[in-house]
């Protein structure tokens, strides 16, 4: 499984497409099981800045070949999310730390949605 994900600490605009294994805490059931608004901790490979940073996922496939296909016919919709769901604590070995505000916010989501 791969993802389409957008770093949210880089101001670029470019997404990456990475192996779902890459993200924290993530196992999806499918391509479809995960959440656009969500800020993911997503392992960035580097030579000096390697380590996991708080990035989107915009859309996932079985395979990359069928990541790039979608990327390339579907458009792709980047959610707004705030500043305060993914701020950085530089002083965390773990380089991106996702505040426990966001995990909270998702969680509280979608238990409230389920016990609708």
């Amino acid at each position: 499984m791969f993802a389409l994900v957008r770093f949210l600490s880089d101001h670029d605009g470019k997404v990456h497409r990475v192996p779902a294994t890459n993200i924290k805490e993530f196992e999806p059931a499918d391509d479809t099981d995960f959440d656009p608004k969500f800020v993911y901790a997503v392992f960035w490979h580097e030579q000096e800045n390697s380590g996991h940073y708080p990035a989107q996922i915009l859309m996932m496939a079985e395979t990359e070949e069928k990541l790039n296909y979608k990327q390339q016919n579907k458009r792709v919709r980047i959610a707004k999310i705030p500043v305060s769901e993914y701020e950085i604590d530089e002083s965390e070995s773990d380089h991106a730390p996702l505040l426990q505000k966001g995990k909270q916010v998702y969680f509280e989501r979608n238990l409230h949605s389920k016990e609708v």
